[in-house]
């Protein structure tokens, strides 16, 4: 799946969001825990956990209509 970052064009500059589209939510589902089971996507979390403050991500799952 591509990952992209955004910005927003009004409001708080400061804010950034990825996303990235899947085929279904099963294959969404597939991504994730692959991602949680590898060691090495897990060090880099850890690594960069410093570029965030604690409580202001939010995670939102959408769907095409």
């Amino acid at each position: 799946s591509e990952v992209r970052v955004m910005m927003p064009l009004a409001g708080n500059p400061y804010r950034i969001g990825w996303t990235a589209r899947y085929d279904s939510l099963a294959a969404f589902e597939a991504a994730w825990a692959k991602l949680l089971s590898d060691p090495a996507y897990l060090e880099l979390l850890q690594k960069g956990e410093h570029h965030f403050i604690g409580g202001s991500a939010h995670d939102e799952v959408w769907q095409d209509r």
